[in-house]
């Protein structure tokens, strides 16, 4: 009887092949799939960080500043 891998979980598809050569196959086939389906989740975070304006510098201290209109 032919001895079987134990595989006591399945949270990595690399556990799942048995030589170098398969496991060249998958990071290619998981790299074609990154390219036609992008992570939105990562997308999301890069550009919930991302510099998008420049404050305007803050006015000298002794400065007054009218900006404010009563009516």
């Amino acid at each position: 009887m032919a001895k079987l891998p134990y595989i006591s979980g399945f949270s990595c598809e690399r556990g799942t092949v048995e030589n170098m050569e398969a496991l060249k196959q998958l990071t290619v086939q998981r790299q074609m799939l990154k390219k036609n389906y992008p992570n939105l989740v990562e997308y999301e975070a890069r550009r919930m960080f991302k510099h998008f304006y420049d404050p305007e510098p803050m006015p000298d201290s002794d400065k007054i500043v009218e900006d404010v209109q009563l009516k």
